[in-house]
């Protein structure tokens, strides 16, 4: 991952996190499907809310570009870069981490609704 700004056509600049796969021959549709992956967590995430959860659940967009001054014209996958330490509440095949200094219901009790 790296850290990226995207500079509107007004001038204003927005950081971003520029996804780019460790494999140069990485399906190009790897990228659009993890931008839909992301936009389904969203509907899933307004599902859940509605509700009237303690917490709500959102998921910042995510971005597919092509680098056209690169050679091959690269893809990267890219999404708004949030402030602060990044902290896993669980994995991917149904785990709970615990022992967190803050452990946090809202991300587990979203993983089980959209299991």
């Amino acid at each position: 991952c790296y850290r990226m700004q995207l500079v509107q056509k007004d001038g204003t600049r927005k950081n971003v996190v520029a996804k780019v796969s460790k494999d140069p021959n990485e399906d190009k549709n790897t990228y659009y499907r993890d931008v839909q992956a992301q936009a389904c967590a969203k509907l899933w995430a307004v599902e859940y809310n509605d509700y009237g959860v303690p917490k709500i659940v959102d998921f910042v967009p995510a971005y597919v570009f092509e680098l056209v001054d690169r050679p091959g014209r690269p893809l990267i996958g890219a999404e708004e870069f949030i402030e602060g330490v990044f902290q896993k509440h669980n994995n991917n095949v149904g785990g709970t981490i615990t022992g967190m200094q803050e452990e946090r219901a809202t991300p587990n009790a979203f993983s089980h609704f959209t299991w």
